[in-house]
């Protein structure tokens, strides 16, 4: 006696049933429902389910990298002679204000343990400081247009530094009125820093020599630690154990990409039966994704000459194009 089998293939669920086709019955059939690779947020979204754990784990290591900094800072000033050593001195300096000490000091002699004090205040709020190796971002709206507004006000209040312009405003508005939570940009603390350095020098040449600010600025308040892991720690290649893995934008590796998603790629017909390239076909859909960084599927359709019922199985996943040698075509 022979059954029959059938399945149906969800997302995250697989029914099924067991048929016996000469008495023309079901004999057993159920469902089984397994839980999505994936978290939904507060709209349906998909989202990874280590996302969160990321995110936290993220947050924690900026507030050890900030704490650490700041000890950093403060060693460095005490030894210096820019910070008291002893508990009671230091808290005594950070109980003063830092924004007068910002706004007095680039006109006026700051004592070293002032001088300290404004030094911790900037490292405290270093400012934004983009990634982009190339370009600018657009200014439009969010945070970046908050600084380029903050940065006209200031123009227009004619003040030197940030740290002016914040003293100003508190005076107009009052000393308990909080000034905090604005987003500002790391050049902003950076002229300031260096407009009261240069300043202070006049007074204190022997303690603020040319090694400490580099070592204040450059190794402490702006250090910021390399965002791309450096060529050393790159893996080796699957294909050849000995050599390293290549690079995206070589051009090796994107043709090799190319070919491979070429060779994976299947025509689906009206019917929805798959077939492969044919030979013809493929040379030419190479020589056409060959000549552009990224062609659309619906131009590699009229390419090939096939009909607009046709589709794709790379389009499954509701994907739109197909890469090309993108570098290659930049050098052209």
């Amino acid at each position: 006696m022979s059954y029959v089998l059938g399945l149906d293939l969800g997302s995250n669920s697989i029914g099924w049933a067991m048929v016996d086709p000469q008495a023309g019955r079901i004999l057993l059939s159920g469902v089984r429902v397994f839980p999505e690779g994936v978290d939904r947020d507060k709209q349906g979204g998909e989202k990874s389910k280590s996302e969160d754990r990321r995110v936290k784990r993220g947050m924690r290591r900026q507030i050890m990298r900030r704490a650490r900094r700041k000890a950093q800072l403060r060693c460095a000033l005490a030894q210096a002679g820019l910070l008291p050593i002893d508990a009671a001195g230091a808290a005594a300096v950070l109980g003063t204000d830092p924004y007068a000490l910002r706004a007095r000091g680039l006109d006026h002699r700051l004592e070293p343990h002032e001088i300290g004090r404004v030094l911790i205040h900037l490292n405290q709020r270093r400012g934004f400081k983009s990634n982009r190796k190339s370009g600018k971002a657009k200014e439009e709206k969010g945070m970046l247009a908050e600084i380029s507004d903050l940065a006209g006000d200031i123009e227009k209040a004619q003040c030197r530094t940030l740290g002016e312009y914040l003293h100003k405003q508190r005076d107009q508005i009052g000393p308990l009125t909080r000034i905090r939570g604005r987003h500002t940009r790391r050049d902003m603390l950076e002229s300031e820093f260096n407009l009261l350095w240069q300043k202070q020098k006049e007074f204190h040449s022997d303690i603020l020599t040319d090694a400490l600010r580099a070592k204040m600025w450059d190794d402490i308040i702006a250090y910021q630690r390399k965002m791309y892991w450096p060529a050393s720690v790159v893996g080796r290649c699957e294909l050849n154990r000995r050599e390293k893995r290549c690079r995206r934008d070589h051009p090796v590796a994107q043709r090799f990409r190319m070919l491979q998603e070429v060779n994976n790629l299947r025509v689906v017909d009206s019917t929805g039966e798959l077939r492969p390239l044919h030979a013809s076909e493929r040379e030419k859909l190479i020589g056409y994704l060959s000549t552009s960084k990224e062609r659309t599927f619906d131009k590699i359709r009229r390419h090939l000459g096939l009909l607009d019922s046709h589709g794709f199985n790379l389009e499954f996943g509701e994907r739109k194009k197909m890469l090309g040698l993108s570098t290659d075509c930049v050098l052209s």
